[in-house]
């Protein structure tokens, strides 16, 4: 768990949009309560996860370390994700944070509407088709 929370942590802290700090490991697991949570893991070390709310194929929290970006583990831990669940998937990506919305842009995922939550103003994207 303490892994996971330092991909968490460092993440967020590689993007100037996030207003909220670390959080503890108390604190991350209130985070992801009653999700499923799939880990990336390269060389026997954790490079990322994604937290998904089953009912709804909501993916609530996708993060990879800021050192292991653009190496596949986004596209794989998705794809365990679609396996799982089926398609369609939905997320929000603050749109500030202009690298994921990239990311989810070329990778077909379509962003529906905005809205604005306590870090900001976002996008809620949805994936039909890989």
């Amino acid at each position: 768990m303490e892994e996971v929370v330092a991909v968490y942590n460092q993440s967020r802290a590689s993007v100037a949009c996030f207003t909220q700090g670390n959080v503890s490991r108390k604190d991350f697991k209130s985070l992801v309560k009653n999700e499923q949570v799939l880990l990336a893991v390269r060389e026997q070390q954790v490079v990322g996860f994604v937290s998904i709310w089953a009912p709804e194929k909501f993916i609530h929290h996708l993060y990879i370390n800021p050192d292991q970006q653009k190496k596949g583990a986004a596209n794989a831990l998705i794809k365990s994700c679609i396996e799982r669940h089926g398609l369609p998937l939905s997320l929000k990506s603050l749109t500030a944070n202009t690298n994921a919305c990239r990311y989810y842009e070329n990778n077909n995922w379509v962003a529906e509407n905005t809205g604005e939550g306590s870090e900001g103003i976002y996008c809620h994207y949805w994936l039909r088709s890989p």
